[in-house]
């Protein structure tokens, strides 16, 4: 029942929080079409001592009940191509969505 609930509220965040339309190509096999995802771009600033990195981080959630994404995989938006460059993992409570870290190919 909690998962029931915990999935409308899901779908109900990828239906008005700026979700895109996509097409996932798996590393082997048909491309799967029709799918939503959640974008995320984030600037990551580390330092140790004097020396500091800086690095853009590109994630994508996809939710569970649509795909089973895998490293190397790609996620087509519009005219941008995003490879997926670790297993992706399920990191919510219920398991209702995959994260992917991503980097534009």
């Amino acid at each position: 029942m909690q998962t029931d609930f915990a999935q409308a509220a899901l779908d109900g965040a990828y239906a008005t929080l700026g979700a895109k339309d996509c097409i996932y190509q798996p590393p082997a096999g048909t491309a799967v079409t029709g799918l939503t995802l959640m974008l995320a771009r984030a600037e990551i600033r580390t330092g140790f001592e004097r020396e500091v990195i800086e690095a853009n981080a590109i994630q994508i959630k996809v939710r569970a009940s649509e795909l089973t994404p895998a490293k190397g995989g790609e996620f087509t938006i519009g005219e941008e191509t995003f490879e997926i460059v670790a297993d992706p993992e399920r990191t919510d409570r219920l398991r209702l969505e995959w994260t992917c870290q991503v980097v534009e190919a």
